[in-house]
């Protein structure tokens, strides 16, 4: 139930299933930066689908610079929808809701955060003068409350206590401090190699930098 959990996480958070009568067009879609993200979505899609599971890439632009991006996807109308009726998946930016199953099943819960998580969260760190870590936590950005409040939901569920504020148009989920952001490590954590070094070096207090990230006196991650 894990690997399913992380496909309705991933989808409630970057992916989309295109359910298009008129014309036809059936998919389950994910499109993300990461290439390590693409991988782990495929991999655990696969088993739950008739046919293969691709991953294309495309390059275009955003805000006149390149962006490069990873599109994961699987076509046919039968399979999609019988997917998204089996296991209540909604997606879209203001629509996305937690399925009843991570209400329920305790793998279920744990895959749908990491996977959303994986595609949603920020790891920030912000260090002191001395290096020394001041401030440290896991965010999410969302214009869909709703969701955030499951999530957070879930996330108590776990163990790990949360907060969700209003931010502009947006609401932010937090996950402050060491403390919290060890029982999230503990009991979620992240499925990106990429991210879990960034979550170890928040906990760690900035003793061990993960290879290849330079750090800056206010540093942002994502």
């Amino acid at each position: 139930m894990f690997a399913i959990g992380y496909v309705c996480g991933a989808l409630c958070a970057d992916g989309s299933i295109v359910l298009d009568r008129k014309y036809g067009h059936y998919r389950i879609c994910l499109e993300t930066k990461e290439r390590g993200f693409a991988d782990l979505f495929r991999y655990y899609l696969s088993p739950y689908v008739e046919k293969e599971v691709r991953i294309y890439e495309r390059n275009k632009k955003y805000r006149g610079a390149p962006y490069h991006t990873f599109i994961v996807s699987v076509y046919g109308k039968k399979m999609v929808i019988g997917f998204k009726d089996r296991w209540g998946i909604e997606t879209g930016s203001f629509t996305w809701v937690v399925p009843d199953m991570a209400f329920i099943d305790t793998d279920f819960r744990r895959g749908f955060l990491q996977g959303f998580f994986d595609g949603e969260a920020t790891v920030r760190v912000r260090l002191g003068k001395f290096m020394g870590i001041k401030r440290r936590n896991v965010r999410i950005t969302s214009a869909n409350l709703t969701g955030l409040a499951q999530v957070k939901e879930l996330l108590e569920t776990c163990g790990i206590r949360s907060i969700v504020y209003p931010a502009g148009k947006y609401w932010c989920l937090d996950i402050e401090g060491k403390a919290r952001l060890v029982k999230f490590r503990e009991k979620v954590n992240f499925g990106i190699p990429k991210k879990r070094k960034k979550l170890d070096f928040a906990i760690s207090g900035g003793k061990s930098e993960p290879e290849s990230l330079a750090f800056t006196n206010k540093s942002v991650f994502k």
